[in-house]
């Protein structure tokens, strides 16, 4: 039998366009050098999930090391940028004080195809990325920029084309609107929810909201087709909204544990974004969110259903960490209790769209 894993490899490699002279050959993987850091990328032996043989596919940059600052400003300093996540997760390893990029995607042969691919594009948005933000983040940390060195060619000069994709190709793919704004596609997972212990009031062509339990409250899980990036304009922003307040600093702690945690392949649900402090969905304080961002130039038919699945396995999974014990409550009947306090109704005239301060109040 094939193995995903291996076959993924093959197609990222070939995607990146890699020259050989930078590149290191694993055997389950590679690590190359597009210009100052070095990109590794890894296929875990396949296991088992639902009877399905699955490899988790890893991208990990160093950023920084020798980090100098305290602990707590760097939390601070990677829950905003991690804020604007896309495609990577910012996480800091504080024993041995290192900031690395990180990304995590799951293959079989029933998504191998499409799959692939997209690792492919994440792997390049990893890397422009860490390069055009290394040199600020090693200042503010108190770091050193992670210079690698290939065993042959040395230090790289002179950086490979590949790293102007962010800024070129993608953000041009992103100059109009969304091609995510579907409104069809985001009634279909609506239909799906019906199968779960999940509310939500429908979408339209802007996106559309979830409720999913956690603790004696409910998370909120939004996809927004109107919200841009900062770089990669149009596509699809997808959050995961806890209904936790506390400190800046404590919050920061938060994202920082869990994106260490999702670095670790903890969640399996592949790591396309990451933990950060957010501005609340409706009034008050901050609060701690998982954003992930997919640019247009990653669009297909059912793309967003796929990363639904991703978001719902999430919630369920930080629920379980954040609130063990904990029972599950009625999704759908706390939001109820709450639509009436605010004198609205689940159904008819009264559903609400995705951005309403109804449905994102907690």
């Amino acid at each position: 039998m094939a193995d995903p894993g291996i076959e993924c490899l093959q197609v990222i490699h070939s995607m990146l366009g890699i020259d050989e002279s930078w590149m290191e050959r694993r055997s389950r993987g590679f690590a190359w050098i597009g210009h100052r850091l070095r990109q590794e990328v890894e296929a875990s032996p396949t296991f088992d999930s639902l009877d399905t043989e699955v490899s988790g596919v890893t991208f990990s940059t160093t950023i920084a090391t020798g980090v100098t600052a305290d602990t707590e400003k760097v939390h601070a300093v990677l829950a905003e940028l991690n804020s604007h996540a896309i495609c990577c997760a910012y996480v800091y390893d504080v024993q041995v004080r290192t900031i690395r990029a990180v990304c995590i995607g799951y293959v079989h042969s029933d998504v191998l195809a499409w799959r692939a691919r997209s690792l492919a594009v994440f792997a390049m948005i990893q890397l422009c990325l860490a390069e055009s933000e290394a040199d600020w983040i090693a200042d503010i940390t108190g770091g050193r920029v992670s210079v690698g060195s290939h065993p042959i060619s040395g230090v790289r000069d002179m950086p490979d084309e590949m790293l102007s994709v962010l800024d070129g190709l993608i953000a041009i793919e992103g100059g109009g609107l969304s091609k995510f704004a579907d409104a069809s596609e985001f009634e279909a997972m609506a239909d799906t929810v019906r199968q779960m212990n999940a509310a939500t009031l429908g979408g339209s062509v802007s996106g559309i909201c979830f409720e999913f339990p956690y603790g004696s409250e409910t998370s909120l899980v939004r996809f927004q087709t109107q919200v841009r990036h900062r770089r990669a304009g149009a596509g699809l922003q997808m959050s995961l909204s806890l209904p936790m307040q506390a400190s800046p600093t404590d919050l920061a702690a938060m994202a920082a544990s869990l994106n260490q945690r999702e670095a670790a392949a903890e969640c399996m649900a592949g790591l396309y974004g990451a933990w950060c402090v957010s501005p609340p969905v409706a009034g008050g304080g901050d609060t701690l969110s998982y954003r992930a961002f997919l640019p247009n130039i990653l669009y297909r038919p059912g793309r967003a259903q796929q990363e639904f699945y991703s978001l719902a396995r999430r919630a369920h999974w930080v629920n379980q960490l954040l609130n063990p014990g904990v029972p599950e409550i009625d999704t759908w009947e706390f939001v109820r209790e709450r639509l009436k306090v605010l004198g609205l109704s689940a159904h008819g005239e009264n559903a609400l769209e995705p951005g309403s301060d109804a449905l994102e109040s907690y």
